[in-house]
């Protein structure tokens, strides 16, 4: 769908309400159903159904949206598909949905069918089974300005869930299981509503077995049948140059542990405010104090850098206020392949308890500009 446009998908404005955006999703995901689809055009059906549903996850969003509306769908090309659907709320469309695959059609095995193709998380439906997919972990990790600007490795602990060693994830002491009598193997189990003349069928995680399929007769003493237990990890974080506060870095694999697959960890970045300089994007800012008679006779003056002390070249005639840019020495973004600026803004310094000569030389100086007919601005 790279380069579409989900407003044009879906048949709406960009100031479209939510619930105008949830009547246009309904009415194309009715007609474009793929069980309502011949045989022939099923594969087309199932095409313009992923299509609808992605534009759908996203502009159902704030934050997505908020993305979408600044870069549009082609800069939203390194998003895979399981990141656009993640937390996308599809809860207010399971009568759209049900009937597809056989009765256990809820939005979430749709797309986990149709959408991704027969997967996403590394969950196992193929045979029936409610998928057990590790979870994803976040950890949140503060890092200071000049580590943001050039980037950093930091080792981090966290705690997660890992295969048991005792049992090796089977969660049984002798490594037994039984297919659950009241699912059947499936993991869900089916329930009917009757409205009126009307019977809803929805599908529920089974209560006996929850979700596995499978019973466990002896569970294993150490992780009392979960196939889980609790251990500390220690990894070691690539944080790249130009990360800012609220980015996430995906480390896969990092997660819970789940029978069908590890979750992921997402690092979320918080960088510390610094005393000295503010960013702004890529450029850095600062405001630095300049004696008045370097302000008024020009010259170099030493400035803080987050690459060390830097000489700074100072007109004749500064003004306070004047901002000054120093070229290449903002935060090296390797994502975007740039470096900003740094960009200082001059604060004049006036001098304090002056002697009676210094005094009396500065009344001189002012008599003089008097005669001159130029004021000195400065004053």
């Amino acid at each position: 769908m790279k380069g579409k446009d989900y407003y044009e998908i879906l048949g709406v404005s960009k100031n479209t309400t939510k619930d105008d955006l949830k009547q246009a999703y309904r009415k194309l995901a009715m007609q474009h159903h793929p069980d309502k689809a011949p045989a022939d055009k099923k594969k087309e059906s199932e095409e313009k159904f992923k299509e609808i549903s992605e534009a759908y996850a996203v502009l159902s969003n704030d934050e997505k949206k908020a993305q979408y509306d600044r870069v549009g769908s082609a800069g939203m090309g390194n998003v895979n598909q399981e990141d656009i659907f993640r937390n996308a709320d599809f809860s207010d469309f399971q009568d759209v949905f049900s009937g597809y695959s056989g009765g256990f059609g809820s939005a979430d095995e749709i797309f986990k069918r149709v959408i991704f193709g027969g997967g996403i998380g590394r969950q196992r439906y193929g045979d029936g089974t409610q998928g057990d997919a590790g979870e994803d972990l976040e950890y949140n990790l503060s890092i200071n300005l000049k580590e943001s600007a050039f980037g950093t490795e930091k080792e981090i602990r966290f705690f997660h869930n890992s295969k048991c060693k005792v049992c090796n994830g089977t969660g049984s002491k002798d490594g037994s299981r039984t297919v659950c009598d009241k699912c059947h193997g499936r993991g869900a189990v089916q329930i009917h509503k009757r409205a009126g003349f009307i019977t809803f069928t929805s599908a529920q995680t089974c209560p006996k077995c929850h979700g596995t399929g499978v019973v466990i007769q002896s569970p294993c003493y150490t992780c009392h049948g979960t196939g889980k237990a609790k251990e500390e990890a220690k990894v070691t974080v690539r944080v790249p140059g130009g990360v800012n506060s609220g980015d996430n870095l995906k480390m896969t694999g990092h997660g819970n542990y789940g029978r069908d697959g590890q979750g992921d960890l997402y690092i979320k970045i918080s960088v510390m405010e610094d005393d000295f300089f503010k960013r702004k994007g890529d450029d850095i800012c600062c405001n630095v104090k300049i004696p008045f008679i370097l302000a008024i006779l020009g010259g170099k003056i030493d400035v803080q850098t987050l690459r060390g002390t830097t000489s700074l070249n100072i007109s004749e005639g500064t003004q306070p206020g004047t901002t000054l840019r120093m070229k290449d020495l903002g935060i090296h973004n390797e994502m975007r392949k740039h470096t900003g600026d740094q960009f200082v803004v001059t604060e004049i310094e006036i001098p304090k308890d002056l002697n009676e000569r210094q005094k009396n030389l500065l009344i001189e100086f002012d008599e003089e500009m008097k005669k001159s007919k130029s004021r000195f601005k400065f004053w």
